[in-house]
């Protein structure tokens, strides 16, 4: 029956809601109450929020991420729930140790970082021929991109992948404008605007794989292959966009020409371009050959390199210890028994005199 399916789905969101905790921690849980809880607000709903099924939800949350911590809290641990809750998140908010940056700064990535869907969200700004089921959605929607942008904004250290979760908002608002562009169906100023957006999509596209071609290929000869591959993809799906634009009947042509332009060059990316530069970027391929050079014994250092990069410690399984003055260099290398250093190229000869 219809109680049965409803607690079942609660079941299940809690449930969710308790690994995304295990997988991000208590930010997993602030964001959706934060949407919800405006969403429920300016629609005069804030009682459903507290009804038994959100209750249930909320038990089988709890449920998920509690023998964890029981566990940890039992054995004496409890320093690492001090650093994953206190330190990771609420010092990392109000006074944190890197990634210090204003408070506009998620405005320029929410555009960048989602490129180029996000330039069409203000156009679905109060987007006329919108039906009820549409208008809601639009409005939780819009709550979700404000209001997490809103909330990292305030927070002290700011990286652009914290505003990821907003992308499927993003993708539904410009899915709104597109897809009445290519149906005919966008008002005037708004298909003007929409296809000179586009437009400049186009250009930008035929002009990067240019750039590629002639400023990263020759610098970088290694990657010839990949390189000229994506500056071919990146021109033809660039120039195939600005052909489309020039059409007369051009709606449905110029968002399957886009659609596909920037589908090519993201399945370029990630199957060509990433593979390819992997061994120069990856901090596993890296890893893997210390772990390689060192044969399994030593200490291994940094010299003036950086104070903490998890991937790096991750990949080795070693602890690295990085010495910030020549005298500290010294000192560690006329310790007995073999140790190996990990020095920037700038710095070789450097390290070498000492």
């Amino acid at each position: 029956d219809v109680y049965k399916r409803q607690l079942k789905g609660w079941l299940l969101a809690g449930a969710a809601a308790g690994l995304g905790f295990m997988g991000k921690g208590p930010v997993s849980w602030v964001l959706p109450a934060l949407v919800f809880c405006t969403y429920a607000v300016f629609t005069g709903r804030i009682g459903l929020l507290l009804n038994r099924y959100v209750l249930a939800g909320a038990g089988a949350a709890l449920a998920v991420i509690a023998p964890w911590h029981l566990g940890i809290w039992l054995t004496g641990q409890s320093d690492i729930l001090v650093e994953m809750y206190y330190r990771q998140n609420f010092t990392r908010f109000h006074d944190p140790w890197d990634h210090q940056s204003p408070w506009h700064y998620f405005i320029p990535y929410f555009f960048l970082d989602m490129a180029p869907w996000a330039f069409f969200v203000p156009l679905a700004a109060r987007l006329p021929g919108r039906d009820d089921n549409e208008r809601r959605l639009d409005l939780l929607a819009w709550i979700y991109i404000i209001g997490i942008i809103l909330f990292f904004s305030l927070s002290q250290s700011k990286r652009s992948a914290y505003i990821m979760p907003v992308a499927p908002a993003a993708a539904w608002l410009a899915s709104g404008v597109l897809i009445r562009l290519r149906d005919g169906g966008l008002p005037k100023v708004r298909r003007i605007l929409a296809l000179s957006i586009i437009a400049v999509i186009g250009a930008v596209l035929a002009l990067a794989g240019l750039a590629v071609l002639v400023k990263v290929v020759p610098e970088h000869p290694e990657f010839a292959g990949a390189g000229n591959l994506l500056a071919a993809i990146l021109a033809l799906g660039g120039l195939g966009v600005l052909a489309a634009v020039r059409r007369k009947r051009r709606g449905r042509l110029v968002t399957w020409a886009l659609a596909a332009a920037c589908s090519a060059v993201f399945l370029t990316g990630v199957l060509v371009v990433g593979p390819a530069i992997d061994p120069q970027k990856s901090a596993r391929v890296f890893a893997g050959q210390v772990n390689e050079l060192m044969a399994g014994e030593g200490r291994l250092f940094s010299y003036r390199f950086w104070d903490w990069r998890s991937g790096y410690t991750f990949y080795t399984g070693r602890m690295i210890t990085n010495l910030k003055s020549a005298e500290a260099l010294e000192e560690a290398w006329l310790d007995p028994g073999p140790a190996f250093l990990i020095v920037e190229e700038k710095r070789v000869d450097e390290a070498r005199r000492i």
